[in-house]
């Protein structure tokens, strides 16, 4: 059931309304990888959306529209269990760059909902490992992904020595990487 879902599913944020049913169906049938891969989508798109600091209104409105919706405590919840099956993916599975992968973006949705709640230290401790992860597989999308959130908090918390070092760290990668987009925002983000 959860192969047919996945077939129907648009491959943007109006998934969403999908990766509940998706996320039932793989745990039900024991596999806990895509499970965990779909648990981690679901987190991020609702997040991304209820915190982006310069949010773009395209698909994520009609996915808010929807009734994709859930409270702190049960972000709380989810972030628990996610960290279980993460925990039991790990254990039962050969880790390689993809379960990394997950791990690293669970730690980025939670770091950056710790941080966006007020709980920086928390938050940063969790941004800090992902970004350390990210490098050490090579992962510049999302280790990009960690500095940028790292140049948010330092908006947040008004420190821009801080905010410089993690803009230059960041722009190093996108321009070795030739990520255009990438340099754009960072170059818009040192102009503050």
């Amino acid at each position: 059931v959860a192969g047919l879902l996945e077939e129907s599913l648009n491959k943007d944020n109006r998934d969403a309304v999908l990766y509940p049913k998706i996320i039932y169906h793989y745990s039900s049938a024991g596999n806990d990888f895509l499970a965990l891969k779909y648990t981690i989508k679901y987190l991020d798109i609702y997040l991304d959306f209820k915190h982006e600091l310069f949010p773009i209104l395209d698909d994520k409105v009609d996915v808010w529209e929807r009734g994709l919706s859930i409270n702190n405590n049960q972000v709380t919840n989810y972030f628990e269990a996610t960290e279980r099956l993460l925990d039991k993916v790990k254990r039962n599975y050969p880790i390689d760059d993809e379960i990394k992968k997950l791990e690293i973006s669970f730690r980025h949705i939670k770091g950056r909902y710790l941080i966006r709640e007020g709980e920086y230290d928390k938050g940063i401790i969790y941004i800090n490992d992902m970004i350390n992860k990210s490098l050490e597989i090579k992962s510049y999308f999302h280790a990009l992904k960690g500095y940028k959130q790292k140049i948010y908090y330092c908006i947040q918390v008004h420190d821009i020595f801080l905010m410089k070092e993690y803009i230059d760290k960041a722009l190093k990668i996108a321009y070795s990487e030739n990520l255009q987009e990438d340099i754009a925002i960072l170059l818009r983000l040192k102009g503050l």
